[in-house]
C-alpha cells in the first residue's frame, strides 16, 4: 500500500513538473505586445532604437479645421518620434478605419441651425521623411480622397500587401530604384494612378506586369 501511495505521489510530482514546464515555455515563446506610444498627433512603436508609425490621433486639429472639413487633411509624419528615427509606415498605420473620428460643425442652406456630427477626417497628403524604409500591408488602404504620398526622396524598399489598395484619387507615385519589395494588391487592378520608375528595376517589372500606366525617370543623384 504504502509503495503505490509512492508511485502516485511520483506520478503527481512528475505531471506537475511537466506542466510547469509546458506553462513556462509556452510563456516564453508568446510574442509580447509592443508599447504604444504617443508623440505629438502620432501613435508609435520602438524597436532597436527605430520607430514605426501605428496611428494618427488628429488631436491637435481645431475648431477652424473641422469647419473647413471638406479641405482634405494633411500630415506631414516628422523624421523622429520620441527621439528615435522613424523608418516605418506600420500595418493600417493611415488605413481609412484607423483614422480620427471628429465632431464636424455642419450648417446646409435652409437649416434653421447647425448640426454636429461625428465623421471620419479625409485623408489627403501625407508626408513621409527620407527615414523610412518599410510601408506595412494595408497601410493607405481605403482613403478615397488621397492624392499624394511623396516617395521621391524616401528611401523606401519594401511595400507591404494593400498598401495603397482603395484609393482612386492617388494620381502620381513615383517608385526609385531602391523599391526592391512590392506586396500583393499593393495598389488596387483598376488603379489609375501614373506610376514613375527606374527602368529595369522592380517597380518597372511591377507596372509591366500589372500593366499599369507608367513613364520612366532618369536616375537620380540619390537613386
Amino acid at each position: 500500500m504504502k509503495k503505490a501511495i509512492n508511485t502516485i505521489t511520483s506520478i503527481i510530482i512528475i505531471l506537475v513538473l511537466t506542466l510547469s514546464f509546458a506553462a513556462t515555455a509556452s510563456a516564453s515563446n508568446a510574442q509580447v505586445a509592443p508599447v504604444v506610444h504617443t508623440d505629438g498627433d502620432f501613435r508609435y512603436t520602438v524597436s532597436n532604437g527605430q520607430a514605426t508609425v501605428v496611428g494618427y490621433t488628429g488631436e491637435s486639429i481645431t475648431a477652424i479645421d473641422m469647419m473647413r472639413f471638406e479641405r482634405t487633411l494633411s500630415i506631414i509624419v516628422p523624421p523622429t518620434l520620441g527621439g528615435c528615427p522613424v523608418t516605418a509606415i506600420g500595418d493600417r498605420a493611415f488605413h481609412f478605419d484607423n483614422l480620427p473620428i471628429v465632431w464636424v460643425l455642419r450648417w446646409h442652406q435652409g437649416d434653421a441651425f447647425p448640426t454636429f456630427t461625428e465623421e471620419t477626417l479625409p485623408l489627403g497628403v501625407v508626408s513621409i521623411p527620407n527615414s523610412v524604409i518599410t510601408i506595412g500591408d494595408y497601410a493607405f488602404a481605403n482613403n478615397p480622397k488621397l492624392k499624394s504620398v511623396p516617395l521621391c526622396t524616401a528611401n523606401v524598399t519594401t511595400i507591404g500587401n494593400y498598401a495603397f489598395t482603395e484609393t482612386p484619387s492617388l494620381r502620381m507615385i513615383v517608385l526609385r530604384r531602391n523599391v526592391t519589395f512590392i506586396g500583393e494588391n499593393a495598389f488596387s487592378p483598376d488603379t489609375t494612378t501614373i506610376f514613375r520608375v527606374n527602368e529595369n528595376s522592380v517597380a518597372h517589372a511591377y507596372v509591366i506586369e500589372n500593366e499599369f500606366t507608367f513613364t520612366i525617370r532618369p536616375l537620380q543623384q540619390h537613386d
